[in-house]
């Protein structure tokens, strides 16, 4: 199911299951389209659809304080036969990792989500164990990137 090019149509369908107030843009020739960021971690990760959609992921955008996730209408280049990053880390974890991306600290994330500031260090030590991975900054580059083009996220920041 792969997304048409034509302006995006698709795309923004299938993003206003996720934020009923998607928001569409074309930036240097490209059609985008953004839904704010809780949206996007709120998703079933596990759905087919939603990796699908991760293969789309141009990156992120603060825009008067609040964080979007943008889409690229336009498919990667080449198909990667990776399992879905989102396939590989609990729901717990992807949402850790993407409150860790916003800037929060773990006592922040711990309060927020209800557990122990240990309990924050452990699930990003699982997810980081997953990827292969030893940064919280190396983290947020994976959950935020639409493919890794056989770079080492390591190298990256």
């Amino acid at each position: 199911m792969p997304v048409p090019r034509s302006g995006g149509a698709r795309l923004l369908a299938l993003l206003s299951r996720f934020d009923p107030s998607v928001r569409e843009f074309v930036f240097a020739g490209s059609h985008l389209a953004a839904i704010r960021q809780e949206s996007w971690v709120a998703a079933d990760f596990e759905d087919e659809e939603v990796c699908r959609l991760r293969a789309h992921v141009a990156g992120r955008l603060l825009c008067n304080g609040d964080v979007f996730v943008v889409f690229s209408s336009e498919a990667p280049e080449a198909a990667v036969a990776e399992q879905c990053i989102a396939q590989r880390l609990t729901q717990r974890e992807l949402k850790v990792g993407c409150m860790i991306a916003e800037g929060l600290t773990d006592k922040q994330i711990a309060r927020r989500l209800g557990i122990s500031a240990y309990t924050v260090r452990e699930h990003c030590r699982r997810a980081c164990a997953k990827l292969g991975i030893s940064r919280r900054s190396a983290l947020v580059r994976c959950l935020f990137t639409t493919r890794l083009g056989g770079l080492d996220p390591e190298d990256q920041d």
